[in-house]
């Protein structure tokens, strides 16, 4: 593998294949150009065309040679692109991101299923209120005639109206909490807002999942004389910790001194 070395800043340039003769190189670091020593010589140009010869001939076309890249235009290229070039060596958002990346993806995740959650049971709520539901009844006329069956729509007692309405108020602010996690990690994922960014994280602690464990809560005590019932209770605990390490995961990687750094890194995104 043949190997040449800048002339400016002396720093070794590795080849696969040897330069052809008449090319030039360009070095990686301080954007010099220069001829390779050890290349083959360069090839004499062709002879210019004769007067007469057709203009649109392809004998009448050829390369111009690169103009000598001399240290006035190589300290104006460095004016120029120096501090973009500056920005991505030094810039501390690009680290931060490597580690926020994957947490706030899951805390990303809780929140959507959060506001799906949330939506399902506001329409568990209100679908006694619009669909109403048949019961049977049966009236006795004796002791061996068990009459007609009766059947009717059972309408709900206004206790029931107002629990519904609370259940459906409580199911929107479930879907806004969703959403305030899913703004938050959404921030989190570009490295701006920690303030968001970590008030998502707390609050991702209450669980994607959160209605469907106090209905099964409420079904563990339904017979209030007897010990909860484990078949309903375990799932009940488990769903209820489901966002604990989502939350702290993100909460762990909030404090983190590099991220930290990031979020404090004002420098514009182009």
């Amino acid at each position: 593998m043949p190997e040449y070395t800048c002339p400016d800043c002396k720093t070794a340039l590795k080849r696969s294949k040897p330069v052809e003769a008449g090319k030039r190189l360009r070095c990686p670091e301080c954007s010099a150009v220069f001829a390779p020593a050890g290349a083959a010589a360069a090839k004499p140009a062709p002879p210019p065309p004769r007067r007469g010869d057709d203009d649109e001939g392809p004998a009448n076309y050829g390369l111009v040679a690169e103009a000598e890249d001399t240290a006035e235009d190589r300290a104006e290229r460095e004016k120029a692109y120096g501090p973009l070039k500056q920005r991505f060596e030094k810039g501390k958002r690009g680290p931060a991101l490597e580690i926020v990346v994957k947490p706030s993806n899951f805390l990303l995740l809780a929140g959507v299923v959060t506001i799906v959650m949330g939506i399902t049971s506001g329409v568990v709520a209100i679908w006694p209120m619009v669909f109403k539901s048949e019961e049977t009844q049966t009236k006795k006329k004796g002791l061996y005639d068990i009459g007609e069956n009766k059947t009717r729509f059972r309408e709900l007692t206004p206790e029931e109206y107002r629990n519904r309405f609370l259940w459906l108020g409580a199911s929107v602010l479930y879907c806004l909490w969703g959403a305030v996690i899913c703004a938050g990690a959404s921030r989190m994922h570009e490295v701006q807002t920690y303030w968001l960014a970590f008030t998502s994280a707390a609050m991702a602690i209450l669980g994607p999942v959160l209605p469907l464990a106090i209905w099964m809560t409420l079904l563990a005590y339904e017979d209030p004389t007897n010990s909860p019932d484990q078949a309903y209770f375990g799932p009940a605990i488990m769903f209820y910790a489901l966002g604990v390490p989502v939350s702290l995961w993100n909460i762990a990687t909030l404090l983190k001194k590099p991220v930290r750094e990031g979020f404090e890194d004002t420098t514009p995104i182009v």
